[in-house]
C-alpha cells in the first residue's frame, strides 16, 4: 500500500512515518505533504491508497483540501490535537480519527481496518472523542470531558480540575482548551472556563457560581446575565 501523510509539523510527519515504518510492514511507499496546496498534488501524482491527515494545516483546515476533491478515492484516517472536529470528520468517511500523541496500538487497529477496508465508527472511538489528553512534565493524562470541573488561566499556563480532586497544570493557555473542548463549557470569567454539566442552578449574591460540589467560583459582571441565560438553556 501507499501512504501519504499531510502534516504541517515536521516532527509529528517524522514520529507518523517512523512507526509506520518499522510496525505496519503493509505500507511499502510514503509520501509527505505540509500544506493543503501540497497535499493536493500528492493526492493527484502520488494516488495514495491510505492518507493521514491533519487538521490544522498552517492558517488552513484539511476540510479546504477535501473540498476541493472530486472524489475520494482512498482510505481516510485523521491524526490531529483537535477531537471537536471528529463528527464533520467522520462525515467524509474517515476510517478512524486517532488523536496526538498517537498511540501506536490505534494506529496499527486503523491500519488494518483500513486493509479489511471497514470505514466504521467503533465505540472506543466515540470515547476517545470525548477525552481530553494532557501532557505534563510528569506525565500524560486522558480525561474524559465529563471530568472536567473547570480549568482556570495562571498566565501562559492552565489547571484543569477534575471531579475526582486532581488539579493538572499544563502548558496549555485558557483559549487553547476553549478551542479544543466541545459545547457545554462556558467562559464565566477571563481566567475560568466551567463545565456546566456540574453547575447548579443557584442564584448566588456577589457574582459566584456554585460547582455540584458545593465549590464556588467567581463569574465577572459582563458575564453574569449571559451565564443565567446559557444555564437554563442548558
Amino acid at each position: 500500500m501507499r501512504a501519504l501523510i499531510i502534516e504541517d509539523e515536521f516532527n509529528c510527519s517524522e514520529v507518523l512515518q517512523t512507526m509506520l515504518m518499522r510496525h505496519v510492514p503493509s505500507i511499502k511507499n510514503f509520501k509527505i505533504a505540509n500544506s493543503v496546496d501540497a497535499g493536493l498534488v500528492q493526492i493527484e501524482g502520488f494516488e495514495p491508497d491510505i492518507v493521514f491527515l491533519d487538521v490544522q494545516l498552517g492558517d488552513q483546515t484539511c476540510f479546504e483540501l477535501l473540498e476541493q476533491l472530486k472524489e475520494i478515492n482512498f482510505q481516510l484516517i485523521f491524526v490531529t490535537a483537535y477531537d471537536q472536529y471528529a463528527i464533520k470528520a467522520f462525515e467524509y468517511a474517515a476510517v478512524h480519527y486517532l488523536l496526538k500523541p498517537v498511540i501506536l496500538s490505534d494506529l496499527i487497529k486503523a491500519v488494518k481496518r483500513c486493509e479489511a477496508n471497514q470505514p466504521q465508527v467503533q465505540s472506543e472511538d466515540i470515547d476517545k472523542i470525548k477525552s481530553l489528553y494532557l501532557r505534563t512534565s510528569l506525565r500524560d493524562y486522558q480525561i474524559s470531558h465529563d471530568d472536567i470541573l473547570f480549568i482556570q488561566a495562571d498566565g501562559s499556563y492552565s489547571t484543569v480540575h477534575t471531579n475526582d480532586g486532581q488539579c493538572i497544570f499544563t502548558s496549555k493557555k485558557l483559549v487553547d482548551y476553549e478551542r479544543l473542548l466541545p459545547e457545554g463549557f462556558y467562559r464565566i470569567h477571563h481566567s475560568i472556563l466551567v463545565n456546566m454539566t456540574w453547575v447548579r442552578p443557584v442564584d448566588k449574591p456577589n457574582h459566584l457560581v456554585v460547582l455540584s460540589n458545593e465549590m464556588t467560583l467567581p463569574i465577572s459582571r459582563r458575564k453574569k446575565s449571559e451565564f443565567k441565560k446559557a444555564l437554563l438553556d442548558k
